[in-house]
């Protein structure tokens, strides 16, 4: 399955099985789907990412400003 096919079934489950909210949804899919932008700039995705590059990501967060809770 793709990157995408995950993220969709991923945010399909978060409605039905959880009742996530919509804006719950839509913020889940942004974060998502600014992890793949990061992981595609070293040629990566969310599919095949390692946990050094979770660990990139997270650290490219901080450097952004993110807060740890986000």
């Amino acid at each position: 399955m793709s990157a995408s096919g995950w993220v969709d079934a991923f945010l399909e489950m978060m409605a039905v099985e959880r009742s996530a909210a919509a804006n719950t949804l839509t913020a889940y899919g942004r974060d998502l789907a600014d992890a793949q932008a990061f992981l595609a700039r070293g040629g990566g995705d969310l599919v095949s990412a390692t946990l050094d590059d979770i660990e990139a990501y997270f650290a490219d967060l901080g450097a952004r400003g993110m807060a740890a809770s986000t």
